[in-house]
């Protein structure tokens, strides 16, 4: 395995781009029509039909009003997200695997390896969020008490200070757990597997000793597409303005599906930079 370029991963990311385009777009066309097809399904079992819109719009609390309401919400997120990373699979398994994969074969794939991935993010939102909720809780009780027993200014701002200093916090962390698991899935796709937390160890094994490296990439490569898209967003935002909704939704869908490849393509890069002396058979007999 050789060791991790910068400027070797941008090329490579932009030339599997260029090549991989259209294979990608299908798959993204094919996760929004599953998108709107759940979406469909949801509102006219739970919540009575495309009313649920005007609801939504108008009073967002009243989906909670009974518990069938609620299950439905709940049910929601955790489906209706699914042809999304069905699609980021069916991508990695397109691009990772260093050979051609019909877009049936990795369409199916993405599907079947959609829900393995999906309880392991789960599992790992969980492994963060419950540490996280507490020490959020332990901030708000604080400057609650605070406000109730008349705290100097100084203490409010000490409060303050350490809550930034947290948030500070959360972004190179979350830098460094997107460098150190983040090739779990092209690794899962290469090997055609469905064993997300094995790929993570894999992609943990890999990334070992270029963590300083791998974070400064990601962060530049999805600066770099955050900003073309929020750049083109803005735009669409105007001529909503000045021209109405269709103009803007002309700018803003393609600046939407072309973040939503670059970002699924970023760990490809990586991957694929740091495998560039092995074969789709030397991948799967070493990862399998």
């Amino acid at each position: 395995m050789q060791r991790f370029d910068i400027g070797c991963a941008f090329s490579l990311t932009w030339e599997i781009g260029k090549e991989s385009f259209l294979n990608c777009l299908g798959h993204v066309v094919m996760a929004g029509v599953g998108f709107i097809a759940i979406i469909t399904v949801f509102s006219f079992v739970f919540f009575g039909g495309w009313s649920v819109l005007s609801v939504m719009g108008s009073q967002p609390a009243g989906l909670f009003n009974d518990a069938t309401s609620v299950l439905g919400v709940i049910l929601f997120v955790l489906v209706a997200f699914l042809p999304f990373i069905a699609a980021q699979m069916s991508i990695f398994r397109s691009t990772s695997t260093f050979e051609s994969i019909e877009f049936p074969q990795a369409f199916l794939y993405g599907y079947g390896a959609s829900i393995p991935v999906a309880v392991a993010v789960f599992a790992i939102y969980l492994l963060f969020a419950l540490p996280l909720g507490v020490l959020f809780t332990l901030f708000g009780l604080a400057a609650y008490a605070g406000d109730l027993d008349s705290l100097s200014t100084a203490g409010g701002l000490m409060i303050g200070f350490v809550f930034v200093i947290f948030l500070l916090f959360l972004f190179p962390l979350a830098l460094f757990v997107v460098s150190r698991l983040g090739l779990a899935g092209p690794i899962m796709a290469a090997r055609g597997s469905y064993n997300p937390f094995s790929a993570m160890a894999e992609s943990w094994r890999q990334t070992q000793g270029m963590t300083l490296i791998l974070m400064l990439y990601n962060f530049i490569a999805n600066l770099l597409v955050s900003a073309i898209y929020y750049a083109v967003s803005l735009l669409g935002t105007i001529m909503d303005v000045v021209g109405g909704g269709l103009f803007s939704l002309i700018l803003t869908l393609p600046a939407y599906i072309c973040y939503f490849i670059g970002t699924t393509l970023i760990p490809v890069g990586i991957f694929r930079t740091l495998n560039a002396d092995r074969d789709s058979q030397e991948l799967e007999e070493t990862f399998g």
